[in-house]
């Protein structure tokens, strides 16, 4: 027995500096490796069946606690097996071995461990957090869609931040040293990028400032879309045939942009249309006037005015103003008008005319 116990602590690796486990500390290390694999497996067995008889449990929040534990029982569970297999001095070796050696920056693997899981808590505390205050904004009732993201992206980017800050003052950094020592060439990749700096500035003011949020509706060179994201640098837009176009910030706050949904909701618009020379006008007034009113998108309280524009080359022409809150596919309410008003212009014999040109022969 007393051999077999030798046999088990014994080293495997003699004379060795680093190396000094044994196959006793070997089968311990698997041991806490499947140990390890059993919390995890509990962990998310205790969220899905303990947690879910909570109110403010849901997938999202499950899945959040459940990475956050999972990353800690990793971690821990590291450290344990290399105590265990006794690589605590290889483990200090490589920790402290240092990867640069500058005057104000000299990281060591260490360092970039620490901003690694730093980075990996930190994005999964921040999904937590924005999910909470997303809930919160919408259980208040006070604050609409836009609102809500505009929020949530600002406190995502200052964690964020605190985050980055966090992680370089791990490593040792001199951060004044770094910004006085880096100034000629942060000022040369500013100008080479004064253009990205520039979308960011947009993107800032844009959130700030609330021009236009997400679900409004807008017009840019000529073009209706709704924001469906607004980031940092560039925001995307669906286009009424449903193409996604991203679009950068600075174009946004620098060009024209006429925003629909700030208008309440509700627009005006007009359809044109020709009638034949000898038409009975009044006619063709009442008929644009009852083929607009009984279209069940116009806006009933508003104004609808029938307009006579002009003597045109082939045709009297007229215009008819009406109001609407269908602004993202109005033109598919002006083509259900241009219908009604053809039906209706064949049942009161009026000709909608061809264009005609006289030639003279000279």
């Amino acid at each position: 027995m007393q051999k077999l116990k030798e046999i088990f602590t014994h080293p495997l690796f003699k004379d060795s500096e680093y190396f000094q486990f044994s196959v006793l500390n070997i089968i311990e290390a698997i041991i806490l490796f499947f140990l390890a694999r059993f919390l995890i497996k509990f962990v998310r067995q205790f969220i899905r069946k303990v947690l879910k008889k909570r109110e403010w449990f849901d997938e999202e929040r499950s899945d959040i606690i459940y990475r956050f534990f999972r990353l800690l029982i990793i971690v821990l569970g590291t450290i344990v097996i290399f105590s265990v297999l006794k690589l605590n001095v290889l483990f200090k070796d490589i920790l402290n071995y240092s990867i640069v050696d500058a005057e104000h920056f000299h990281p060591k693997v260490y360092n970039l461990l620490v901003i690694a899981l730093i980075i990996m808590f930190a994005r999964i505390i921040i999904r937590f957090v924005l999910l909470l205050l997303s809930k919160a904004l919408k259980s208040s009732g006070q604050v609409d869609p836009g609102k809500e993201f505009t929020i949530s992206q600002l406190v995502k980017y200052v964690l964020y931040i605190i985050a980055f800050v966090l992680a370089l003052e791990s490593t040792g950094a001199n951060l004044s040293g770094l910004l006085y020592g880096s100034a000629a060439l942060l000022v040369g990749v500013g100008i080479g990028l004064q253009t990205f700096f520039y979308d960011i500035l947009s993107g800032f003011l844009i959130l700030f400032e609330g021009t236009f949020k997400v679900g409004h509706v807008i017009e840019i060179d000529g073009e209706i879309a709704q924001v469906k994201r607004i980031d940092i640098r560039t925001s995307k837009v669906m286009t009424r045939d449903g193409t996604m176009i991203i679009v950068p910030n600075r174009k946004l706050t620098s060009e024209n942009l006429v925003n629909w949904t700030l208008q309440k909701d509700i627009s005006r618009y007009s359809v044109e249309v020709g009638v034949a020379y000898g038409s009975n006008t009044k006619l063709v007034r009442q008929v644009l006037y009852e083929c607009v009113l009984n279209h069940p998108d116009v806006e009933k309280t508003r104004q609808i005015l029938v307009r006579f524009d002009d003597f045109g080359d082939s045709a009297l022409l007229f215009n008819v103003f009406f109001w609407t809150r269908r602004n993202w596919d109005v033109d598919i309410l002006k083509s259900d008008i241009r219908f009604a008003i053809d039906e209706a212009f064949r049942s009161k014999n009026i000709e909608i005319p061809f264009p005609q040109r006289v030639l003279h022969n000279v």
